[in-house]
């Protein structure tokens, strides 16, 4: 049975406007009402980095249609690429 994989956006403070997306496989939710959202990363990765920096982030879930944004996205970039970018994503505004 195939993992589900959650993309975790996040903004660096320093790079700013830099945008981080980086598919994790590793998560879990544990409430509605407070949304709380878990993910595990083996290192200290630019993912947790701008979250500890910025305390947000935004959760998607990738889907099929995002399969190959997905696997661009897990390249090993410098903090100061845009990965929407490298993925050929588009962003859009978050919503509840």
């Amino acid at each position: 049975m195939a993992r589900s994989v959650r993309f975790p956006l996040s903004a660096s403070a320093t790079w700013c406007p830099i945008r981080n997306l980086v598919p994790y496989s590793f998560f879990n939710c544990f409430n509605y009402h407070p949304p709380i959202i878990s993910f595990a990363s083996s290192d200290w990765k630019d993912s947790v980095c701008n979250i500890s920096e910025s305390k947000e982030f935004i959760w998607n879930l990738a889907t099929r249609p995002l399969a190959e944004a997905m696997n661009e996205s897990s390249a090993s970039v410098p903090p100061d690429q845009d990965e929407f970018a490298l993925a050929g994503a588009t962003p859009l505004a978050a919503s509840h």
